[in-house]
């Protein structure tokens, strides 16, 4: 299952303003630096100096994970940690360090500190809503992560949207997932996002006509959205009096695109499970893919009454590529009855029988 975490940890690490002095190892800079502040404890400064040295754990810490020194990176993250129970930013990249190294337990762990320290945070929210997602308590994940949003960050970052619509449909959670992108649909009318998103839900549902109608939507508003190749086919068709999943997939054929037609026929059988032509045009798209065998489980769905000499040709040639010489000959023996003097036909049966004899 698709966990929240692949979405935060696509966020960026939290980045420090601070450097090391140039020609200084780390371990010589923290030597000094600590001569240091133990020199400057009775001065009435102590916070300033704990500021400041925390600061610099992180800057350690960054520097050992662009050297992908993890264990060094999680020690001093740790340190920091430890230093401010109110630094939110450590807290949040360690949390999200041990989800990259997959220890759940020790990522809630600090993500649950962090948020106890400063509650409403919305970075730290985004992790704790993952770290207790990969804990397996999805009902808390969903709590803070809808916690830690708020339409107004969700209409700056349609990322964090796309976070939630992920979270909601990989823990089986669709009637809320439609819910949120109605609402955010309804909040957000001008924002292309929504309406993809909203496309995106209907894709998922194999409804790809409404698909394409919030798809068409969204493109009004910013005619750079990313849309699936199935779904352009689908907007493109302009013939009402034709079935458009079926002028999209007939498209497809004609631009060679099989497994944007391979999509489109099924998402009709989903929709019309008996409808012969989406099952003789997936085999068709199957078989130029050369998935010979699943292209005739694909034809032997379709009734004999609707057979002709096309789709007996069709399974002559899968059954060529898959070297059943003798089905492929009674295939084109019934093209040809169907067809008399079909040239294909009377060709690929010379050399058919050619094959039997070897």
């Amino acid at each position: 299952m698709i966990r929240l975490a692949a979405i935060v940890l696509a966020f960026a690490f939290a980045s420090c303003s601070s450097f090391l002095p140039y020609g200084r190892s780390e371990d010589a800079a923290q030597s000094g630096f600590d001569a240091g502040f133990a020199h400057q404890r009775g001065d009435g400064s102590t916070e300033q100096w704990a500021r400041t040295r925390n600061e610099l754990l992180k800057t350690f810490a960054m520097r050992a994970l662009e050297r992908d020194l993890v264990e060094e990176g999680q020690e001093y993250l740790q340190e920091a940690c430890d230093l401010d129970a109110e630094d939110a930013s450590s807290h949040a990249t360690l949390a999200r360090l041990f989800l990259t190294e997959n220890d759940a337990r020790a990522s809630l762990v600090y993500a649950e500190r962090g948020i106890e320290a400063s509650p409403g945070n919305r970075e730290l929210s985004l992790v704790y809503a993952a770290a207790l997602a990969e804990n397996d308590q999805i009902e808390r994940a969903t709590a803070a992560l809808e916690a830690g949003t708020d339409w107004g960050a969700i209409a700056a970052n349609p990322e964090l949207a796309r976070a939630m619509l992920l979270h909601y449909a990989s823990t089986g959670s669709l009637s809320e997932a439609r819910e949120f992108v109605t609402e955010m649909t309804a909040r957000m009318p001008g924002n292309p996002y929504s309406h993809a998103m909203l496309g995106d839900l209907f894709l998922a549902s194999g409804d790809v006509q409404n698909a394409a109608r919030a798809y068409v939507e969204a493109l009004k508003v910013d005619p750079s959205i990313t849309t699936p190749r199935s779904i352009q086919l689908l907007i493109e068709v302009d013939d009402p009096s034709v079935d458009p999943v079926i002028a999209a997939a007939h498209k497809a054929e004609r631009n060679g695109d099989w497994s944007a037609a391979e999509r489109l026929y099924n998402f009709l059988l989903k929709a019309q499970i008996e409808n012969a032509e989406a099952h003789i045009g997936l085999a068709q798209a199957l078989w130029r893919q050369n998935r010979h065998q699943e292209a005739a489980s694909m034809l032997a769905q379709v009734r004999a009454k609707d057979l002709d000499w096309p789709e007996h040709m069709l399974a002559a040639k899968i059954a060529i590529g898959m070297n059943q010489w003798t089905e492929a000959g009674i295939e084109l023996n019934l093209a040809l009855t169907q067809r008399p003097g079909l040239k294909a036909a009377e060709l690929l049966l010379a050399h058919v029988r050619q094959m039997q004899i070897q």
